[in-house]
């Protein structure tokens, strides 16, 4: 193992440590930019994908904030393929299907409202089943917000 390989666990960490501070302080593009480096980090060392795809989930949201629409969804799209492909923990899945809905929601069209309404219904069932009650009341707030049957 090479010593960036050995290195890269607590790099990595620190740059989850320091990408989550800056969202909870507000500042979403340093988030962003601090998730998509560790993200980065995590592909090149060949390390665990899961860090990879949780660092991508939050830079999802992070897009979804600051107004990146596209790159939110396709990134979310992605999360959540690969957690349904690898049969992941409910609650990192609702967490993904959470991400998707907001990333469609931030696309302001009929599309997005439709797609949005779809993963807050996914994120919805998932959380029943694991008894997140207030995930369960977001995604009701959310549903409610849009319309029935968005299409024409």
């Amino acid at each position: 193992m090479s010593a960036a390989e050995e290195d890269r666990p607590e790099a990595y960490e620190d740059l989850m440590a320091r990408a989550d501070e800056a969202r909870v302080e507000g500042k979403l593009r340093l988030a962003l930019a601090l998730y998509r480096k560790a993200a980065d980090l995590d592909l090149v060392a060949g390390a665990e994908t899961r860090c990879s795809v949780r660092a991508m989930r939050f830079a999802a949201e992070m897009q979804a904030l600051t107004g990146n629409a596209e790159d939110a969804s396709a990134n979310a799209r992605a999360v959540v393929r690969f957690y349904l492909l690898h049969n992941a923990d409910p609650r990192e899945l609702a967490a993904a299907w959470r991400t998707l809905a907001l990333a469609e929601e931030s696309r302001k069209s009929i599309d997005g409202e439709w797609e949005s309404r779809r993963a807050w219904i996914n994120m919805r069932e998932l959380n029943a089943r694991i008894g997140d009650e207030a995930a369960m009341r977001e995604a009701d707030a959310h549903l409610e917000r849009l319309p029935e049957d968005p299409q024409p």
